[in-house]
């Protein structure tokens, strides 16, 4: 059976006899591991394991809404600065506010504080999975029955997992869950930090998103004693799904079903709502998923620079994540897990991505379903067993190119495309990080279509050692002149 746990900690928090511990597994994962000779009884941790408990807490949310707090708060933050303002109501009365945060070997935990001078620490995306300790959930609960206000923020997962350990909802307690992509394995993250610390180097800080670098391109950066340094592999892997465990690729919270009472992220189809809201400094999606949110949000909103509410249809348009569970170039991510112990991730990602990328051409960019739709098709192919399929964007001027702006959105949805080639000598250049390449499916050997393309459907500008397939080619036509 596959090992879903998700690290949430509601179980080893809930355990009385410590039977339970948090261990990383092969991959570097945090799992809940049972000791048997110390347990005397199931009941406890099975009640309280999200895995165990079908039921998502909230239903659908009540209202959407863009956000900017105020561009102080917005260049300290990943985004539009939603969180620390929720973070800041709780401080401001004297609560505790719980949330992920960089221990001092850079290992990312949650931890609590009680002042706004702390609050730094909470602020920004991290893109790894978050250690739980086993007093942690112990501390939100006595807080809440001292009479205290609690924040607490984490992935969809470990808020369930902290109501499950509760047992019931209290008035003060304020629980924010994220639009997750996945949660990397620290694992990778270790191996980065070891890199820079075997040349000497000091780790000063660690950023996955910077706003006043660029909010829509998120790029991996390191600040040490000598220099600076930025890790794209690292986030192209990431949206990839190539650094997520078996518990990501099964996310039962991949939907609009909500475990906490707001649930924030990046507005990213806001250029589909209004191009003028994105100033590129940080933009918050909000979703108020019970009244409870309503409420406190409501009491907040006048304090905002920029409050919105948004159509839910425009609202979701972006968010894969509240589609379906991140999907995985399984080859990749099994070759960058199996030999992370072994070598600098930059370079195996490197490797991985060649070994295991397919480049897919044919006849997709034209408006026509068919040929949109069986590019589609193999994609999803290629994807299902294991590798990581690119359709080549080639545009060759006597081709009609898509001009629908429906079949141009699905491609853009679906299709992950290499940049555009416009001649062999640019398709060329995809030998340098593409290992197999397919043609086909579609009329790919129709002379009358490719005849005047100098045969770019027949891979003549592949390179002798890569693999070369054709995939269901057709002639397209009843008899080959």
């Amino acid at each position: 059976m596959k090992n879903l746990c998700t690290g949430c900690g509601a179980c080893y928090n809930i355990c009385k006899n410590n039977a339970i511990k948090i261990i990383q597994d092969e991959y570097g994962f945090y799992k809940a591991q049972r000791d048997k000779t110390l347990c005397v009884s199931f009941d406890l941790c099975e009640k309280v394991c999200p895995l165990n408990n079908k039921e998502i807490r909230n239903k659908e949310p009540l209202k959407y809404y863009a956000v900017i707090y105020n561009d102080k708060i917005r260049s300290e933050s990943s985004s539009g600065g939603m969180f620390s303002a929720l973070a800041e109501y709780v401080l401001n009365l004297n609560g505790y506010v719980f949330g992920a945060a960089f221990d001092k070997e850079w290992k990312v935990k949650h931890i609590a504080i009680n002042n706004k001078e702390q609050l730094f620490m909470l602020q920004k995306s991290k893109y790894v999975q978050s250690y739980i300790p086993e007093y942690c959930l112990q501390d939100v609960k006595k807080a809440l029955e001292r009479g205290l206000w609690v924040l607490y923020s984490g992935t969809p997962c470990q808020i369930d997992g902290l109501y499950n350990f509760l047992g019931k909802d209290y008035e003060r307690l304020i629980t924010t869950d994220i639009i997750c992509h996945s949660t990397p394995s620290p694992k990778i993250q270790q191996n980065i930090i070891n890199s820079f610390i075997n040349n000497g180097e000091v780790i000063k800080n660690i950023e996955y998103r910077n706003n006043n670098i660029s909010w829509q391109n998120s790029v991996l950066s390191v600040y040490t004693d000598k220099d600076f340094y930025q890790i794209p592999e690292f986030n192209e892997a990431f949206i990839n799904g190539c650094l997520s465990g078996e518990h990501c690729e099964n996310c039962k919270y991949c939907n609009l079903n909500r475990a906490g009472d707001f649930t924030l992220g990046d507005f990213w189809g806001v250029n589909n709502y209004k191009k003028e809201l994105n100033d590129n400094k940080g933009l918050s999606l909000v979703l108020l998923n019970n009244d409870k949110a309503v409420q406190l949000f409501n009491d907040l909103k006048n304090n905002f620079n920029l409050c919105e509410e948004i159509p839910k249809d425009k609202a979701v348009l972006n968010q894969r994540a509240l589609k379906s569970p991140v999907q995985t170039s399984k080859n990749i991510k099994n070759y960058v897990f199996e030999n992370i112990d072994d070598e600098d991730f930059i370079q195996l990602y490197k490797d991985a991505k060649q070994k295991y990328t397919v480049g897919i051409i044919n006849l997709w960019n034209t408006n026509n379903k068919g040929a949109i739709l069986t590019n589609y098709a193999l994609n999803e192919l290629v994807r299902e067993i294991g590798y990581n399929p690119v359709t080549i964007n080639y545009k060759h001027p006597n081709e009609a190119n898509i001009t629908s702006n429906i079949y141009r959105k699905f491609a853009q949805k679906y299709f992950k495309l290499t940049q555009i080639c416009n001649n062999k000598a640019e398709l060329k250049n995809l030998n340098s990080y593409i290992n197999t390449f397919i043609c086909g499916s579609d009329q790919v050997f129709r002379e009358e279509f490719t005849n005047i393309l100098g045969r770019i459907y027949n891979l003549d500008w592949v390179e002798d050692d890569k693999k070369i397939i054709s995939f269901a080619g057709s002639f397209g036509i009843d008899k080959f002149n």
